[in-house]
């Protein structure tokens, strides 16, 4: 969660006016040209591309393992991953008896009780929103202390503070009585998720321009190079952007 806060501020703090930040991986590809994306945004400009599951009301006890666990040896830097790995699953196995606990929500110091909440991490705000979830990740300690033991904290930071704040009716809440996976809490980026994040290939062309998404994940060099290839040459900008509200700056 703290590459996440220090991406934010480096963007936010640059020389250069964002109107939308994208949050993605190095291994994301568009499936949407430029043009065909800022169209989206201009469509919809008050409109913020994250979806959200609030894990304080969730009835699964085991997904609700993520919050209420404390889980340590994950960040330990001067160990190899291999051994901190191992250290991580036997403590896992250990908290499902431990009699410890963290409260399924986030006790604020004006009395205030947030729910917590989970998403993908690949998401695209309003430059408004992004600034605001700085600020709380840099000031608000309650919030940060209760996930410094969490599992995949970047998953549950961002959206934490945005379904907790006056953003929240800009965003779409996981509308399904059960828990599909995380490709279906992925608001801009189609992925395969079982034992691995899946590698496409060509093969998956069809697949993917059928996803709705802008951008998938994940390409390798080596498997994905031809797939790449097609979708460029596919990507052309023929959809132009609405011309009642224009084409927003700096968007990508």
């Amino acid at each position: 969660m703290l590459y996440q806060r220090e991406l934010l501020r480096c963007c936010l703090e640059s020389n250069e006016a964002f109107d939308r930040i994208f949050i993605l991986t190095g291994q994301d590809y568009p499936l949407w040209s430029n043009v065909r994306i800022a169209d989206e945004l201009t469509r919809h400009p008050d409109k913020e591309y994250i979806i959200g599951l609030d894990h304080t009301t969730l009835s699964d006890p085991v997904r609700q393992r993520k919050i209420t666990h404390y889980h340590f040896f994950r960040d330990m830097r001067h160990i190899p991953f291999k051994y901190s790995h191992l250290l991580a699953k036997a403590w896992r196995g250990l908290m499902v008896v431990l009699p410890i606990r963290k409260k399924t929500y986030i006790a604020m110091p004006d009395g205030e009780r947030w729910h917590v909440w989970q998403s993908s991490s690949y998401m695209c705000l309003t430059a408004d929103l992004a600034r605001y979830v700085l600020r709380q990740m840099t000031d608000n300690k309650a919030l940060m202390k209760y996930f410094k033991y969490a599992f995949v904290p970047e998953e549950m930071v961002i959206p934490t503070i945005i379904f907790n704040s006056p953003w929240r009716d800009r965003c779409t809440v996981y509308p399904r009585p059960c828990y599909e996976g995380l490709q279906s809490l992925s608001a801009i980026t189609y992925f395969e998720y079982g034992r691995a994040i899946k590698v496409f290939s060509l093969d998956d062309y069809d697949e993917l321009m059928a996803s709705g998404k802008m951008f998938a994940r994940k390409f390798a060099t080596g498997t994905s190079d031809t797939l790449m290839e097609k979708l460029s040459s596919t990507m052309s900008p023929t959809t132009p952007p609405s011309p009642e509200k224009g084409r927003p700056s700096d968007t990508l």
